[in-house]
């Protein structure tokens, strides 16, 4: 395979992974194409596996594309969640495809994806936190555009227990479930 395909196959994938309904009402005119062009360059694969700290690499990234989103129109919000979302959907969608996981090593991070953030993952997470043997309170979601770091954390940290309770090898598998809850909604 010669340099070509990869990057055409990371296009693609930036491409399924950030669609219209990913980024509504969460950055400006552009988010999108941005977003798109930032996750397709070889740079961003290669940023997550080699750092020491999979964490390190992801926070990297996620303050360089927040930096490029266009701000949203609408008042309030950062872009912090934004960026964190795409990325999250587009390194799980980048793992899952088995010429860029072996290519770039993903099988080393994938156990310590993230699971994207929104109102259905939120609620998802939510209701199947009741179900744990301690069952967590997760609060009101506010929304992608309003999340930090901290309330990141601690919807991961919520996902991990979640992911490990119902028997799913990491966290970031959850969107399937809860994806899955949304288009039979």
């Amino acid at each position: 395979m010669n340099a070509n395909f990869y990057r055409e196959l990371r296009e693609r994938i930036a491409g399924l992974a950030i669609g219209g309904s990913t980024l509504r009402n969460m950055t400006g005119v552009g988010g999108i194409k941005i977003a798109r062009n930032f996750c397709s360059r070889e740079e961003t694969l290669k940023c997550v596996t080699r750092q020491k700290r999979f964490a390190d690499g992801l926070n990297t990234l996620t303050q360089l594309l927040a930096r490029e989103l266009p701000p949203r129109k609408l008042p309030g919000g950062n872009r912090w969640g934004p960026a964190r979302k795409i990325l999250n959907i587009f390194l799980s969608d980048a793992t899952y495809n088995i010429y860029l996981r072996k290519r770039y090593k993903l099988d080393q991070i994938e156990d310590a994806l993230e699971v994207p953030l929104d109102s259905y993952v939120a609620k998802g997470l939510s209701t199947d936190a009741q179900s744990l043997p301690r069952p967590e309170i997760l609060g009101s979601w506010r929304g992608v555009v309003h999340t930090t770091p901290d309330l990141n954390a601690r919807y991961q940290a919520i996902a991990s227990i979640i992911a490990k309770h119902r028997g799913y090898r990491c966290r970031s598998h959850l969107d399937l479930r809860y994806w899955r809850q949304k288009a039979a909604g």
